[in-house]
């Protein structure tokens, strides 16, 4: 179709960091945790590295994803809402769907707050 245009929108940078940071800590976390593990029960050191070179793939995976996966995608068809779950969905988190855009029905598509 000529002419069609699509956006996508990415979580914000801000949001993006604090999710990266969450991650490291956690890594950390398990880090220290299997340290101590490996000194009180005498286990091969190897196990340390192990987990520690799964973190970092972990680390640069998840860094890419947030970089590089939208959160809503809109185009002429509707628009496509990943990573994040709708207030009051049923879905997972992680899958996608579609619907049209704008609503049908001619009403707003924002629900009040009370």
């Amino acid at each position: 179709m000529p002419g069609s245009t699509s956006s996508d929108y990415r979580l914000s940078p801000a949001l993006g960091a604090r999710l990266m940071g969450t991650l490291l800590v956690i890594l950390a976390v398990a880090l220290f945790a299997a340290t101590a593990l490996v000194a009180l029960l005498h286990l091969p050191l190897d196990l340390l590295v192990v987990l520690a070179v799964l973190g970092l793939v972990g680390v640069f995976v998840v860094g890419y994803a947030l970089r590089k996966k939208y959160v809503v995608h809109l185009d002429d068809e509707g628009y496509r809402v990943r990573l994040v779950r709708e207030q009051g969905s049923a879905r997972p988190r992680g899958r996608t769907w579609r619907r049209s855009w704008p609503p049908r029905h001619g009403g707003s598509t924002a629900s009040s707050c009370a």
